[in-house]
């Protein structure tokens, strides 16, 4: 709750009357602006009469009896008219009753209401008595809905643990934006209010929809929390509630028996259009009130971190009924009141709210809606269809703003294209299309320059070492023709196309020096070495044989002992 104290004076969230709403962010809502600043709830109650929180039993009785009355006199009229051949006037003459009796019998659900709050009489068996009754003819479940709508109260506008209407989150928007898409804008609202106003009701109460996230123990949902089952997760796990639930359980079977029995003696029928369409109309109301006293674009909900009580119950919106408001004891023109103050008396409620309204009007905290129901409801089926989160101050969203939203997206993006696409053509003037040019010629011939040295690097390495083998090759040569034998020694030499082929070359004949005598002819008595043989003098040998045949000694192979043959 907040600190209290004096909040410097604004304008309050108005809406205007033609159903325009004043979307002045520094204006608007400042509830949603406001957390520790907010008054207290002793200083709104001080600001209230005291008187306005007497009850008075006799007056609430009063209350029951007049819409009795009402009552009555609608379902004689009904009862007159015609089940079979009906045509134009007749269905016209039962579509009126229906109306009639549901906006009457909603004149009881708002006592039986006024009873789960205390507000109908000092006495608890009084009030759980009347409630009971008048919840259970309606069916209702008295009791579990009195822990719901507490706690309705206790949380309201709370985005995990507020009940009834709670707002859906993204997962709702991927669910029926293609439906939206689809069928439209306006039929997508016209759904909007149907499955609400028709089907809301009884989804609540038998499912939860739209009801609370969490568990009374602050755990997700897992399983349906309906209203009929003391073992539902809607109730407390300790069980204290469960007799409670049990009861109003029962009173919701004992009705649908005797409406059974009523149509067994008077025709299923006639027992049917007296009460199933009024039913339905009772339930549109109910769902009416509850929806529109808190939902509306300017209006937020809280995430938990920023949630208060005085902060939930300041969201709420005041709007006239005209002559419902009468029939509804100022339910929904008052609703500002009972939610700060929900044991306060309907009959106190106008008063009240008079003193709310000049003690929280000047803070700009008072939130009044002048615009006729049925153009509010319309406005709220079209722009109210959830919440982009479920933290911190959350507004409500609609379809059809998000798909402005993606387009006004698309277009900027676009846009963006457009001016980088043009940034770019005036990067690519002529002076930097010259500079690039250049810097690819240089590229380009610098390639070409290093491609050519590389070849040549490669062309003199293959040069060195085919000369090296050559070199290699005639050095053998010459010590194979120092032992006076023809050698022929395949060279290698290298083709145009790189490729190393064998040369063959000319044997080279090692013969003797004409200018000297043999040692055989000179000796002939002697039996002579030949002049390779390794084991010959070495003065037998001349000059050149010597030391061929020191070379020869050396390179000898040491298999076959010497390369030459005595002669």
């Amino acid at each position: 709750m907040g600190k209290g104290g004096n909040v410097g004076a604004a304008r309050p969230l108005k809406l205007g009357a033609c159903g325009q709403s004043e979307r002045d962010p520094t204006t608007v809502c400042q509830v949603a602006k406001l957390k520790d600043e907010l008054p207290t709830k002793k200083q709104l109650k001080d600001a209230v009469p005291p008187h306005c929180f007497e009850r008075d039993s006799l007056a609430s009785l009063a209350l029951v009896v007049r819409d009795g009355v009402i009552i009555g006199a609608i379902g004689y009229l009904g009862w007159q008219l015609p089940t079979e051949n009906l045509g134009l006037a007749g269905y016209a003459l039962w579509n009126a009753y229906w109306f009639a009796m549901g906006t009457a019998l909603t004149g009881w659900w708002v006592l039986a209401h006024e009873c789960g709050h205390r507000g109908f009489s000092a006495n608890n068996y009084i009030n759980d008595s009347v409630g009971w009754v008048l919840h259970s003819l309606l069916l209702v479940p008295y009791f579990s809905w009195q822990y719901s709508h507490a706690k309705h109260h206790a949380k309201t506008n709370h985005m995990l643990d507020g009940e009834t209407h709670v707002p859906p989150s993204r997962t709702w928007r991927k669910q029926h934006a293609g439906v939206h898409r689809m069928v439209g804008d306006d039929a997508f609202a016209i759904w909007e209010l149907v499955s609400h106003l028709l089907f809301g009701w009884p989804m609540y109460i038998a499912f939860n929809a739209t009801g609370a996230r969490r568990t009374p123990e602050g755990v997700r949902h897992t399983s349906i929390p309906d209203h009929f089952r003391p073992s539902s997760k809607l109730f407390p796990a300790h069980g204290a509630w469960a007799n409670r639930v049990i009861a109003s359980t029962f009173g919701v079977v004992l009705v649908l028996v005797g409406l059974w029995l009523a149509g067994e003696e008077y025709t299923h029928t006639k027992i049917g259009m007296m009460y199933w369409p009024s039913y339905l109309w009772t339930n549109f109301w109910l769902v009416m009130y509850t929806w529109l006293q808190h939902t509306d674009e300017d209006l937020p909900h809280f995430g938990e971190d920023e949630w208060t009580w005085v902060r939930g119950a300041l969201c709420t919106i005041d709007r006239p009924y005209h002559g419902f408001d009468w029939m509804h004891h100022h339910i929904g023109s008052t609703h500002v009141t009972h939610h700060l103050f929900s044991n306060l008396p309907c009959y106190h409620a106008q008063e009240a709210t008079a003193a709310l309204k000049a003690y929280l009007e000047p803070r700009g905290l008072y939130n009044f809606d002048g615009q006729p129901w049925p153009i509010a409801a319309w406005n709220v089926g079209k722009k109210c269809h959830y919440m982009g989160d479920i933290k911190g101050v959350c507004f409500w969203r609609c379809l059809s703003k998000d798909r402005v939203e993606r387009k006004a997206e698309r277009a900027a993006k676009k846009e963006k294209r457009a001016e980088l696409a043009e940034c770019r053509a005036e990067w690519l003037s002529p002076s930097l299309v010259l500079i690039l040019a250049l810097v690819l010629a240089l590229t380009f011939y610098g390639g070409r320059l290093l491609c050519a040295a590389v070849e040549a690097c490669l062309k003199q390495t293959l040069l060195v070492t085919s000369k090296r083998a050559r070199g290699l090759r005639v050095s053998h040569a010459a010590v194979l023709s120092g032992c006076g034998r023809a050698v022929a020694q395949p060279a290698l030499t290298l083709s145009s196309t790189n490729e190393t082929q064998p040369i063959v070359s000319k044997p080279r004949i090692q013969s003797q020096p004409r200018d000297r005598v043999s040692p055989r002819l000179a000796n002939p008595g002697t039996q002579q070495r030949s002049f390779c043989d390794p084991h010959a003098p070495a003065s037998h040998l001349p000059a050149r044989g010597r030391s061929s045949a020191a070379a020869v000694s050396q390179r000898q192979s040491p298999r076959s002992g010497s390369f030459g043959r005595q002669v």
